[in-house]
């Protein structure tokens, strides 16, 4: 399993947010986060061990409780789309929930 570690901190040269993060499978990315059309959206260059590639990755809250993770990656020349993840709001109240491993 990717462990992923994210810091954010106020970039004071461009005077927005930005985002390093290192992965535990030797990945890292940095890079810039901002609103785009009602979205959270964090952009910027991952590297690999191997390769380095422009990114951009939205997170939308719906009125209904989603939350929608969808990953983009230029790569050869275009935009493909990486994982796309779907949460959806608990609508009982756990006891006692379970831990992630």
């Amino acid at each position: 399993m990717v462990r992923i570690i994210n810091l954010f901190y106020w970039d004071f040269d461009r005077q927005e947010i930005a985002v390093f993060g290192i992965h535990n499978n030797g990945n890292f990315v940095h890079g810039h986060v901002r609103e785009e059309d009602g979205k959270i959206l964090v952009y910027g260059h991952g590297t690999f061990p191997n390769l380095k590639l422009e990114f951009r990755n939205t997170y939308e809250l719906s009125e209904d409780g989603k939350f929608t993770n969808r990953y983009f990656r230029y790569e050869d020349g275009k935009w493909k789309q990486g994982h796309s993840r779907v949460y959806y709001p608990i609508k009982e109240k756990q006891d006692n929930p379970p831990l992630n491993p």
